[in-house]
Order: C-alpha cells, then sequence, then structure tokens
C-alpha cells in the first residue's frame, strides 16, 4: 500500500510542475505573443493545465479518463459563456476573464480536445518506464 501512496505523490509532484510549467507557457503566450495564433495556442495550454490538476486531485485515474475529464471541466466552463456570467463577472474581477474567459467560441472546444489529447499522449509516453540496453 505504501508503494501506491509513494507513486501518486510522486505524480502529483510531477502534474504539479507541469501545472506550474503550463501557467508560466500560458501567461508567455498571451503577454509576450502576437497573431491570430495566441488564442488557440492559449486555450489548448489552459486544457493542458486542466488536465494537470484533474490528474493531481485524482492521481491513480487512468489517463484517458483524466482526459474525459478535463475536457468535460473546459467544456463546461466554454458554455458557461452562453450564460453571459463569466463576462459578468469579469466586469468586476477582472482575473476571471483570465480564469474562465468570456466568450463562447467553437474554436476553443478545438482547442481543448487537441491541448487535452497532446496532455494525455506526453503524459503516457512520460509514464513509461525506461530501459537501457543491456541494464534490467
Amino acid at each position: 500500500m505504501q508503494h501506491q501512496s509513494a507513486s501518486g505523490r510522486a505524480r502529483r509532484i510531477v502534474l504539479g510542475c507541469a501545472a506550474g510549467i503550463t501557467v508560466a507557457l500560458g501567461l508567455g503566450v498571451r503577454l509576450l505573443g502576437e497573431g491570430t495564433w495566441i488564442g488557440p495556442v492559449g486555450d489548448a495550454l489552459y486544457a493542458v493545465l486542466i488536465y494537470c490538476l484533474v490528474g493531481v486531485l485524482m492521481p491513480r485515474t487512468t489517463k484517458v479518463r483524466i482526459a474525459v475529464a478535463a475536457f468535460v471541466v473546459c467544456g463546461l466552463i466554454e458554455v458557461s459563456h452562453l450564460t453571459g456570467l463569466p463576462a459578468q463577472w469579469a466586469q468586476n474581477w477582472p482575473a476571471v476573464r483570465w480564469i474562465l474567459g468570456s466568450a463562447f467560441g467553437w474554436i476553443d472546444l478545438v482547442a481543448y480536445a487537441i491541448g487535452v489529447t497532446g496532455a494525455a499522449v506526453i503524459d503516457r509516453i512520460g509514464s513509461q518506464p525506461v530501459s537501457v540496453a543491456g541494464v534490467r
């Protein structure tokens, strides 16, 4: 049982570090980038962040379930824009725009799918045992 607990802690640490790196990349893209690519890249990175956070909360859950849960969270946040509430909240608290966004966009859902899929693939590759030729 301790081994599972240690692996869960290690996974949380890795995903937590990945979340921090993702936030730094996302802020860098939004603050320093120019062009039409900024929105979709930022949205994909947002989905990566949500994947990392779901993984931190559920470290022993399969990567597929983490990806599905992350996409559902992103999708629900995106659909909430249709209510107008995130835009209203952003008027009073500007940081809400960075966290929740404010306007619905179908292309955002595509970017979320790409981000979550990329995160799951990287997570899967990164969790494969490393073997060195001749060493077992």
